[in-house]
């Protein structure tokens, strides 16, 4: 490793972002380390040592310094993307906001920029129709006695053959690291489709989950979710900072709706697992099932054919 810093600060740099690229996140925040001691002021070296830390999980030290990176440079897009990121983990989604706006308005191509955005904004949006709509006084709700809450619809013939045309708008092999083998939409507007049949059965759906939660509902994200063979999501909730910050986790739903569960004639069918307490579902076509989003849960599938879902997190008034 001592040899390694003989090298020029540039070569070293070309080292630690290809130690990113593979995962040696041990090796890259070395390298950094090493080389923001000679150049405490570069804002480039500042930010791959806080992109090396947000890989690692290490939050509050990405933070300093992808601050001390736009400090040093208020120009620098990229590091005011990466510290509205930061800031939207720790549920700051005022200055998230301010961050992304800061890197668009710098750099109009940063697409994950303008995505993020809009997802800070929807937020914002929900904490003002929540403080608008809620009521003092509480109704019971279905699930609240039931959890999970298990019912059918019947899929309309032609829904899987729509969600299939819909793929057009990609779905591409998530990057979350809960997924498997699996493809989740990256537009989580599904529900926002120009189709009719998407419209119907979005309609359809909230009209259940509007009886189930007995409360009007605010839909945050609609999307298409695929299982492939030997693929699933690992553990996980639906919950963000956002929500507990502003006392929203208590009223935070997630829904699965099964169009397709696939090949189950095969050993190992596919479930969703449940924890806390530990219960198993085995879904077949039809099958919509909503949990609180707090609730921890995952999901396995071995089958040949496409398993194929909807899924929507939504909030309600109760």
């Amino acid at each position: 490793m001592r040899d390694l810093f003989k090298m020029n600060d540039k070569n070293s740099i070309l080292t630690g972002i290809e130690a990113i690229k593979k995962n040696k996140l041990q090796e890259a925040e070395e390298i950094f380390t090493n080389l923001l001691i000679q150049n405490p002021l570069d804002p480039e070296i500042n930010h791959f040592l806080g992109i090396t830390f947000q890989l690692n999980n290490n939050l509050e030290n990405a933070l300093k310094y992808f601050q001390k990176a736009t400090e040093i440079n208020p120009n620098f897009a990229e590091a005011q993307k990466n510290l509205g990121n930061i800031f939207y983990r720790f549920g700051r989604i005022d200055e998230a906001e301010i961050a992304y706006l800061k890197s668009i308005n710098l750099d109009p191509k940063l697409e994950e920029a303008k995505i993020n955005l809009k997802i800070v904004l929807e937020q914002k949006k929900v904490v003002s129709w929540v403080s608008k709509n809620s009521r003092s006084v509480k109704k019971k709700n279905k699930i609240s006695n039931i959890n999970p809450y298990i019912t059918e619809r019947k899929v309309e013939n032609n829904l899987l053959d729509e969600l299939y045309k819909i793929n057009t708008m990609e779905l591409n092999e998530t990057k979350d690291i809960r997924f498997g083998k699996g493809k989740c939409s990256s537009d989580l507007k599904l529900f926002e489709q120009n189709n009719k049949l998407i419209k119907l059965v979005a309609d359809d759906i909230s009209n259940i989950v509007k009886d189930v939660v007995n409360s009007e509902i605010y839909v945050v994200e609609s999307f298409l979710n695929i299982l492939q063979t030997n693929s699933g999501t690992k553990p996980h909730k639906h919950l963000v900072p956002f929500d507990k910050k502003n006392g929203l986790d208590k009223q935070k739903y997630s829904l699965t709706y099964y169009v397709s569960v696939g090949d189950q004639a095969v050993s190992e069918p596919g479930i969703l697992k449940l924890y806390d307490p530990d219960e198993e579902i085995l879904p077949s076509n039809g099958t919509l099932v909503i949990i609180p989003s707090g609730r921890t849960h995952s999901s396995s599938y071995n089958g040949k054919k496409d398993r194929v879902m909807i899924g929507v997190n939504f909030y309600s008034l109760n």
